[in-house]
């Protein structure tokens, strides 16, 4: 993803601190979605909420425009010649979560996840004219913007505030940037742009089809990292008792003295260990759903060849009762176990992906370790009219509301490497 550069020279150089831009391979992101599989998507799922939306010069249209309904506990369907004909007069299709909908995006997200330690949402933007569909603004996490098909004219701008935070957290807002962008260019298909959270930017497409994929990624604050050390203080005296503001003076130094002693003991050089320990511990879990025939529970044959992953968190944090203790604790799946500590070398070693590290992924290509391709066909949209006798589903091509389709091509689609035996979410 991001070759020359690597993972370190990442992390040290642009990592929360400046952009990034490569742009080397025309076609490297072309397997991770096609227009194909797009229209599959949105002739299956049900829009609800506000994943699936349509933006134009900075507001959002209305969704009674394209949706068959707008209230109900099932989402609903589009109106599809509604919905292409306010895509072909300039609006932008914004899907969220994209990587919950197609493998390759998916993989690519837990490699990311498996190199920053943070969680990764992937959001997907269509658009056609030269319309705008967000007006000027910021993320408030880090985005990595992958341009899959077609190109897109970006200006990207300094931030006016310092690490802002999410929208109603901050003391004060970032004021809206005067000068010019430090870069106004185009984003070719295959190119590759790193925002850190706070770079302001606007994007707009050149009047033809352009798709990109942007990844967020999330880091923790200093603010969340306060608000987790707060709340473990809780486990102290001084910190659940009663302010003693209408005590003596006496008694209100040896209060703050006594609090003083404890923050300082515990805000040493281990504690930003302990927190990303809890940060990984916590992370969502994406192990898919596996519903078999029988749904009587099964006892799973472990063999030397059986692959193991995490089913919980990123990562095993091992802890000791006593310093000379002959066995570790862990949680998985907020479940907590004991084994030998001589388990420890074999149980550091699992990750939750079901590849190899995710560090070839961001360094490399946009395929995970572990990761094969095969040529498939891809067929192309037919005209509307025939897709109206079939059923008036929705089809967005790379015409968006011209009447001629696309011929047959091979596209390259990723398989991740699934696990001969899948382990039960207790056998790590």
């Amino acid at each position: 993803m991001i070759a020359p550069v690597t993972v370190s020279e990442f992390v040290n150089r642009y990592l929360g601190d400046e952009m990034l831009l490569c742009s080397e391979g025309s076609d490297r992101f072309a397997g991770l979605l096609s227009w194909n599989e797009l229209n599959t998507a949105l002739n299956r799922i049900r829009a609800s909420g506000s994943r699936l939306r349509l933006m134009q010069d900075g507001k959002t249209l209305q969704r009674d425009s394209y949706l068959t309904a707008t209230e109900g506990d099932c989402g609903s369907p589009v109106k599809a010649a509604e919905f292409e004909r306010l895509l072909a007069n300039g609006a932008t299709l914004v899907l969220d979560a994209v990587d919950e909908l197609f493998p390759p995006i998916r993989t690519l997200a837990e490699s990311l996840e498996d190199v920053f330690h943070v969680g990764v949402q992937a959001n997907l933007y269509a658009g056609w004219r030269t319309q705008h569909g967000f007006d000027l603004h910021f993320d408030d996490h880090d985005t990595m913007i992958l341009q899959v098909h077609g190109r897109k004219h970006w200006k990207v701008y300094r931030p006016t505030r310092p690490h802002p935070l999410k929208k109603g957290k901050d003391i004060e807002p970032a004021p809206t940037p005067t000068g010019g962008p430090v870069w106004d260019g185009v984003l070719k298909n295959g190119a590759l742009l790193y925002m850190p959270r706070g770079w302001w930017h606007v994007a707009c497409p050149l009047d033809e089809p352009s798709l990109h994929l942007t990844f967020g990624i999330s880091h923790p604050t200093g603010a969340q990292m306060l608000a987790w050390f707060v709340n473990r203080l809780k486990a102290t005296t001084e910190t659940r008792m009663d302010v003693p503001h209408l005590k003596g003076p006496a008694e209100q130094r040896a209060w703050i003295a006594a609090m003083r002693e404890r923050i300082v003991a515990d805000w040493n050089d281990g504690v930003l260990d302990r927190f990303m320990s809890v940060w990984d511990s916590n992370a969502i879990s994406r192990d898919p759903t596996c519903i078999c025939q029988d749904t009587a529970a099964r006892e799973i044959q472990l063999t030397p060849d059986t692959r193991l992953r995490l089913a919980s968190g990123r990562r095993l944090t091992f802890t000791t009762a006593r310093r000379h203790d002959v066995n570790v604790s862990f949680r998985v799946n907020d479940k907590p176990w004991t084994c030998p500590v001589g388990f420890v070398p074999a149980l550091g070693r699992l990750n939750h992906l079901y590849g190899e590290s995710g560090a070839r992924s961001v360094c490399g290509g946009s395929s995970s370790a572990g990761a094969c391709a095969d040529t498939v066909p891809h067929r192309a949209c037919h005209r509307r009219r025939d897709l109206r006798r079939a059923g008036d589903r929705s089809c967005i091509d790379t015409t968006a509301g011209r009447n001629n389709g696309l011929a047959d091509t091979p596209v390259m689609r990723l398989r991740a490497e699934r696990p001969a035996h899948r382990p039960d979410p207790g056998a790590a």
